[in-house]
C-alpha cells in the first residue's frame, strides 16, 4: 500500500512538473516573439542641423509601412525627458487631436483623432512635420514612439537636437 501510494505520488509530481515546464516554454515561446517581432512602421527624423533657441523648427518624419497590411497611425509620443529639458511640440502635420501624459509615464502621446488618423498601406510611406521649439541651449537625444491599430508594441525613432544660443540675440527681436 505504502509503495502504491507513492508511485502515486510520484506520477502526480512528475505530470505537475510536466506541466510547469509546457506552460515556462509556451510562455517563453511568446515573450521571444512579441520581443523579436520586426518593425511594422520604419521610422526615421531628419531634424535641421543648426537649432537656435526659441526659434521654431521643423523635424521631418518619414514613417514606412513595411507590413504587408494597412496600418493605422494612432499616435506619436516624445519622452518626458525631452519635455522637461525644454522641448515642446507645437504642432504636427497632420495634426494630432489631443495630449495625454497617460497617468505619469515617460512618455507624452499626441494622438490623432479616429477620423482622420493617417493610413498607410502596405510599403506605402508617410512624411509628417513636427514644428517645435527648444527654451534652453545644449543637446537633446532621446525617441519618438509611432503607434498603429492593433500593435502590441511601438516603434521606435531616435530623436538628436544639437540646440545653441542666437549668435545675435538682439537681432529680430
Amino acid at each position: 500500500m505504502k509503495s502504491l501510494l507513492k508511485t502515486r505520488w510520484q506520477k502526480f509530481l512528475a505530470s505537475g512538473i510536466l506541466v510547469l515546464l509546457m506552460l515556462a516554454l509556451t510562455g517563453g515561446a511568446l515573450l521571444a516573439y512579441l520581443g523579436s517581432e520586426a518593425n511594422v512602421i520604419e521610422a526615421k527624423t531628419e531634424p535641421p542641423r543648426t537649432l537656435l533657441v526659441g526659434q521654431r523648427f521643423d523635424v521631418l518624419l518619414t514613417l514606412h509601412n513595411t507590413t504587408n497590411s494597412e496600418q493605422t497611425l494612432v499616435s506619436i509620443g516624445m519622452e518626458q525627458a525631452l519635455l522637461e529639458k525644454g522641448v515642446t511640440l507645437i504642432e504636427t502635420v497632420p495634426p494630432y487631436r489631443e495630449a495625454d501624459n497617460l497617468n505619469n509615464s515617460n512618455w507624452v502621446e499626441y494622438t490623432f483623432a479616429i477620423q482622420r488618423r493617417p493610413v498607410l498601406l502596405e510599403d506605402e510611406t508617410l512624411r509628417m512635420r513636427l514644428s517645435m521649439v527648444v527654451t534652453q541651449p545644449g543637446t537633446y537625444q532621446g525617441n519618438l514612439t509611432i503607434w498603429t491599430k492593433n500593435q502590441a508594441q511601438a516603434d521606435y525613432a531616435d530623436l538628436k537636437l544639437i540646440v545653441v544660443e542666437h549668435p545675435a540675440p538682439w537681432l529680430g527681436r
